[in-house]
């Protein structure tokens, strides 16, 4: 696991852009706390989240100045910082492990 994202973490209204909370915070960042997981952010409610995915475009290339693109590209950073790994690797640890997939010549 590479770490908690608290999503849905309140709406931007898109007329004034003040937050508003629809739904409890925090809980994602207990959870991390709690079970020794990395806590990697929180995203926005984005309304424009559903439309560029139905559309197939990347929502952080679709919508470049909006609070819950600047959480994506937040997170998505703090995903590509190596972590430290104990001695070993330990259990948890991905890195050096082969897929749970079979290879084939379109996934190599």
């Amino acid at each position: 696991m590479l770490g908690i994202v608290e999503n849905m973490n309140g709406l931007v209204c898109p007329g004034c852009g003040a937050e508003i909370d629809l739904f409890k915070k925090g809980g994602g960042e207990a959870l991390a706390r709690e079970t020794g997981v990395p806590f990697l952010g929180r995203v926005p409610i984005d309304p424009a989240v559903v439309v560029s995915g139905d559309d197939g475009t990347p929502f952080v290339r679709s919508r470049v100045h909006t609070p819950a693109v600047s959480a994506f590209l937040e997170i998505a950073a703090r995903i590509q910082q190596p972590a430290a790994a104990p001695p070993g690797g330990g259990p948890n640890d991905p890195r050096g492990r082969e897929p749970p997939w079979p290879a084939s010549e379109g996934n190599r």
